[in-house]
């Protein structure tokens, strides 16, 4: 014998636009959705005006979860000038070995023993100027191992004109080239163009003044 039906199954609440708009987004999980929907729905009732502010917020989530992410690989990251392009009729493919296979080169020169998570090229390519490539590692220890040693590069012949910074924003990279623009000018200046002033720790020094805690010079230029 069947067992009688007693009632009706609950008719699920239509989801609000936000909800349905917010669905789609990758950035956010079930539960954050749900939050968001709650506050749209006592928004609705208690305060309308203030919608078009929630909405608006909403749309930042993007933008702001790559911040994020960026954020959090900056400090395990550098930032690498003077990289040589492979020939433009390569494959894509192989020209991305190409630069790999640089870095690997570097890193070994360096003796820093790891191998980056990413390595890429920065910005669309630019006929007589390579573009900048950067590193992620791992882990911060291995960005920090490669800007205390980078000063050694310049003594190789193969690598004298490749030039290791850490990753930066944007406020800090406008300093960073004034500060560059700044050490260039001094260099002219006083030394012929020869490399007398650096860029280290946010100031422009004379490079025979850096010293690092083993005794040899440290340079971030």
């Amino acid at each position: 014998m069947s067992t009688p039906v007693t009632g009706y199954a609950k008719k699920r609440k239509p989801s609000s636009p936000l909800s349905a708009k917010l669905t789609t987004s990758k950035f956010m999980d079930d539960d954050t959705i749900r939050i968001l929907d709650q506050i749209h729905e006592i928004l609705s009732t208690k305060a309308p005006e203030a919608l078009p502010l929630l909405d608006k917020f909403v749309s930042k989530f993007p933008s702001l979860s790559a911040e994020i992410v960026e954020a959090e690989k900056r400090p395990r990251s550098v930032v690498i000038y003077g990289v040589p392009e492979a020939d433009s009729k390569l494959s894509a493919t192989s020209r991305q070995v190409h630069t790999e296979n640089f870095v690997s080169g570097i890193l070994d020169a360096l003796d820093v023993e790891t191998r980056p998570v990413e390595i890429f090229r920065m910005g669309k390519p630019v006929d007589g100027k390579p573009r900048l490539v950067k590193c992620v590692f791992s882990t911060r220890f291995y960005s920090s191992e490669m800007l205390a040693r980078s000063h050694r590069l310049r003594d190789l012949p193969s690598y004298k004109n490749v030039y290791v910074r850490k990753s930066m924003t944007t406020e800090e990279r406008e300093e960073y080239r004034e500060l560059r623009k700044t050490a260039r000018e001094m260099n002219l200046k006083e030394g012929s163009g020869e490399r007398i002033y650096v860029v280290y720790r946010n100031k422009v020094v004379k490079a025979a003044d850096i010293q690092s805690r083993n005794g040899s010079i440290t340079k971030n230029f």
